[in-house]
Protein backbone atom coordinates (compact mmCIF):
# COMPACT_ATOMS: atom_id res chain seq x y z
CA UNK A 1 0.00 0.00 0.00
CA UNK A 2 1.39 3.26 -0.99
CA UNK A 3 1.74 6.13 2.03
CA UNK A 4 0.56 8.78 0.58
CA UNK A 5 1.98 11.16 3.43
CA UNK A 6 5.61 10.32 2.58
CA UNK A 7 4.73 10.19 -1.24
CA UNK A 8 3.99 14.06 -1.09
CA UNK A 9 6.30 14.45 1.48
CA UNK A 10 9.26 12.61 -0.70
CA UNK A 11 8.50 14.92 -3.96
CA UNK A 12 8.52 17.91 -1.74
CA UNK A 13 12.23 17.36 -0.89
CA UNK A 14 12.92 17.12 -4.87
CA UNK A 15 12.95 13.38 -5.17
CA UNK A 16 12.16 12.07 -8.41
CA UNK A 17 8.94 10.54 -9.45
CA UNK A 18 11.14 7.20 -10.25
CA UNK A 19 12.93 7.41 -7.06
CA UNK A 20 9.40 7.79 -5.14
CA UNK A 21 8.05 4.15 -7.38
CA UNK A 22 11.17 2.33 -6.09
CA UNK A 23 11.35 3.79 -2.35
CA UNK A 24 7.08 2.96 -2.59
CA UNK A 25 7.14 -0.25 -4.68
CA UNK A 26 4.45 1.56 -6.89
CA UNK A 27 4.54 3.15 -10.65
CA UNK A 28 5.96 6.27 -11.31
CA UNK A 29 2.52 6.94 -12.60
CA UNK A 30 0.97 6.20 -9.52
CA UNK A 31 3.47 8.89 -7.66
CA UNK A 32 2.40 11.59 -9.80
CA UNK A 33 -1.24 11.11 -9.53
CA UNK A 34 -0.21 11.41 -5.96
CA UNK A 35 1.75 14.46 -5.91
CA UNK A 36 -0.20 16.28 -8.73
CA UNK A 37 -0.89 19.42 -6.51
CA UNK A 38 3.09 19.27 -4.88
CA UNK A 39 5.22 21.73 -5.93
CA UNK A 40 9.03 22.04 -6.21
CA UNK A 41 10.98 25.42 -5.71
CA UNK A 42 13.20 26.61 -8.45
CA UNK A 43 16.39 25.19 -6.72
CA UNK A 44 15.00 21.50 -6.70
CA UNK A 45 13.76 22.12 -10.60
CA UNK A 46 17.40 23.17 -11.58
CA UNK A 47 19.04 20.79 -9.80
CA UNK A 48 16.95 18.01 -11.11
CA UNK A 49 17.70 19.38 -15.10
CA UNK A 50 21.52 19.60 -14.05
CA UNK A 51 21.42 15.66 -13.46
CA UNK A 52 19.34 14.50 -16.82
CA UNK A 53 21.95 17.02 -18.69
CA UNK A 54 25.27 15.34 -16.93
CA UNK A 55 23.93 12.26 -17.35
CA UNK A 56 23.19 13.18 -21.36
CA UNK A 57 26.65 14.23 -21.59
CA UNK A 58 28.29 11.66 -19.92
CA UNK A 59 26.59 8.51 -21.93
CA UNK A 60 27.35 10.47 -25.05
CA UNK A 61 31.58 10.61 -23.94
CA UNK A 62 30.69 6.63 -22.97
CA UNK A 63 29.09 5.70 -26.59
CA UNK A 64 31.73 7.33 -28.65
CA UNK A 65 34.23 5.07 -26.66
CA UNK A 66 32.37 1.96 -26.57
CA UNK A 67 31.72 2.20 -30.01
CA UNK A 68 35.81 2.44 -30.65
CA UNK A 69 35.89 6.62 -31.26
CA UNK A 70 37.26 9.33 -29.36
CA UNK A 71 34.93 11.71 -28.13
CA UNK A 72 34.85 15.53 -29.97
CA UNK A 73 35.94 18.12 -28.56
CA UNK A 74 32.50 19.71 -28.14
CA UNK A 75 31.40 16.23 -25.58
CA UNK A 76 34.35 16.74 -24.03
CA UNK A 77 34.11 20.49 -23.22
CA UNK A 78 30.64 20.06 -21.75
CA UNK A 79 31.83 17.43 -19.93
CA UNK A 80 34.75 19.31 -18.32
CA UNK A 81 32.23 22.21 -17.69
CA UNK A 82 29.52 19.73 -15.77
CA UNK A 83 32.53 18.41 -14.19
CA UNK A 84 33.57 21.91 -12.51
CA UNK A 85 29.93 23.01 -11.12
CA UNK A 86 29.75 19.47 -9.26
CA UNK A 87 32.50 18.18 -7.44
CA UNK A 88 30.53 15.22 -7.00
CA UNK A 89 29.87 13.96 -10.40
CA UNK A 90 33.41 14.79 -11.28
CA UNK A 91 34.70 11.89 -8.98
CA UNK A 92 31.75 9.65 -10.90
CA UNK A 93 33.35 9.88 -14.09
CA UNK A 94 36.68 9.55 -12.79
CA UNK A 95 35.83 6.53 -11.13
CA UNK A 96 33.80 5.40 -14.33
CA UNK A 97 35.87 6.62 -17.22
CA UNK A 98 38.99 7.16 -16.23
CA UNK A 99 40.54 7.13 -19.65
CA UNK A 100 37.81 8.89 -21.29
CA UNK A 101 39.74 12.40 -19.92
Amino acid sequence: MVDKDRVRALRAEGWTYQRIADDQRCTPERVRQIVKDVQLTPEQVTRHGQKQRQRRVFASVLLARTEGRKPTVGQLERLNREMELDAGFASRVREQCSDCL
